[in-house]
């Protein structure tokens, strides 16, 4: 980089947040989802820490002026080589971006700048008797980046998923605009409390863009008040298309604030070391619901009576009643308490997981041919059926979320155990993963690399969709520089 523009930058935000030291370079140059994509790691030429709107702008400005791309960083939380400087230039990491700007207790919103994490927030709105979605990702993930980024949360059949949450944003275009979205953009109301409008919505205009529209400063998002009861309920079954016509019941009742369906290895999530993630598998029933009841006592009462009426029906059995200190043997291994959906816990620092999660949206009835062709393709592989590889039966999992409120369609996460990093697992992926999709294809499920998900009625759409995403980001950024490579989740240059 420049002298003169590294200079000009430690002029905006102090010398002290600004470095171009090589150790701390290479830290932003790889996640885990890099390995096997880009042959070596694509190093910025600097990293800065802005803490305001206004320091944010005026980085925007200068590095539209002298032509050098920038790259928006969140809190380093992301896998899926989102936030790697494809074309070198700035790092702009929003850690130092860490004040929750307001808590409106009486239209139930929080506010917050862009590096405030979910668990941070999450701490102070309970304390004020609310709760904000806990999504299925570390603690430490930053609000602004999972709600505008993010898909999966455990409540999403009661409340939606993150972005349905979102009231407002303030976001630095490339040009170094600052636009407000909602209510918040008219100044003569004075408070943020209603996402849409006036005119043309925007919104959602950060929604999957990683930054390639602009750089989203600060967030509004819901509260909900937290509930009077709450009730866990594990129901195992022997059989999976028994659990899925119980699961199908439940989400049309509208009952259940946190339901999903878990398979085979997804207990990795609850393991703090891989060997404690095998252990859990192997303890836990290969099909479960797992479920939360929450709400007014009377409300709890009535989903109670139903679900066990509905367990009844389809052979499942819930594990806390014959086995009551089963949640505390749970609750001892857990690091993703907000795997249990309550709005009350949230401990994930980090999993060992899965190594590779696919996303399918389907119909509930679509849930049992497409897990069963995915194993199939999967065990059909020497790699994933080799036992000195590891046992076979971890190697193959499963939740399902309801897909936003009504959960008439699911999002569906097929997944497989291994790491990315590792050759031999990634060769394997590479001979899997075509066949996966073929199949899927053929029972009515079509790859969607827009936000990852296979969707049955977009296929042969999606170079439309691209031709029009390039449009609109040359009319927002003509000269390119916002994340220079990136074209939208999981797909780039």
């Amino acid at each position: 980089m420049e002298a003169e523009i590294y200079d000009r930058i430690a002029d905006i935000v102090g010398p002290k947040w600004v470095s171009d030291d090589p150790e701390i370079l290479i830290g932003y140059a790889r996640d885990l989802g890099t390995y096997g994509r880009f042959g070596k790691e694509r190093r910025p030429e600097c990293v800065v820490l802005p803490a305001t709107t206004h320091e944010v702008r005026n980085i925007i400005y200068l590095a539209r002026l002298k032509k050098v791309p920038v790259t928006v960083y969140g809190t380093g939380i992301n896998v899926g080589g989102g936030t790697i400087p494809k074309a070198g230039g700035i790092i702009l990491d929003p850690r130092r971006m860490n004040k929750i700007l307001e808590i409106d207790e009486e239209h139930h919103t929080a506010t917050v700048q862009a590096g405030v994490s979910i668990a941070r927030l999450s701490t102070e709105v309970q304390k004020r008797g609310m709760f904000v979605v806990a999504p299925g990702a570390p603690a430490l993930a930053s609000v602004v980046s999972n709600y505008t980024q993010g898909n999966v949360n455990k409540a999403s059949g009661r409340i939606g998923w993150q972005y349905n949450s979102i009231v407002s944003c303030e976001m630095v275009l490339p040009d170094g605009s600052v636009i407000r979205t909602g209510s918040a953009s008219d100044t003569f109301i004075g408070k943020k409390f209603w996402p849409h409008g006036p005119g043309p919505d925007l919104w959602i205009l950060p929604r999957y863009t990683l930054g390639t529209l602009g750089v989203v400063t600060e967030l509004t998002v819901k509260c909900f008040p937290l509930d009077d009861e709450m009730k866990l309920f594990w129901m195992s079954f022997e059989d999976l298309e028994k659990a899925v016509k119980a699961y199908k019941e439940i989400l049309h009742r509208e009952i259940c604030t946190g339901s999903s369906l878990y398979v085979g290895n997804k207990y990795h999530y609850f393991g703090d070391t891989v060997e404690s993630g095998e252990r859990l598998c192997k303890i836990h029933p290969n099909v479960q619901l797992i479920l939360t009841l929450q709400g007014t006592k009377r409300r709890v009462e009535y989903e109670e009576k139903t679900v066990r009426m509905i367990a009844d029906k389809y052979g499942g059995r819930n594990i806390t009643d014959v086995l009551p200190f089963y949640q505390m043997y749970v609750d001892s291994h857990i690091t993703m308490a907000a795997s249990l959906y309550s709005e009350y816990t949230m401990r994930y620092f980090g999993s060992p997981g899965a190594g590779v999660v696919l996303f399918p949206t389907a119909s509930i009835d679509k849930i049992v041919p497409a897990y069963k062709t995915f194993v199939k393709i999967l065990l059909d592989d020497p790699y994933f059926r080799d036992p000195e590889g590891g046992s076979s039966e971890l190697y193959t999992g499963l939740i399902t979320y309801p897909n936003g409120l009504g959960g008439h369609n699911c999002l569906l996460e097929p997944c497989t155990g291994g790491w990315a990093s590792d050759p031999v697992f990634g060769a394997a992926l590479h001979r899997v993963l075509p066949k996966i999709t073929k199949a899927w294809a053929d029972i009515g499920l079509a790859p969607d690399q827009k936000d990852g998900n296979p969707r049955p009625h977009e296929l042969g759409l999606m170079n439309t969709y691209i031709d029009l995403i390039k449009k609109i980001k040359k009319r927002f950024d003509p000269d390119d520089y916002m994340h220079p490579g990136q074209i939208i989740p999981l797909l780039y240059k």
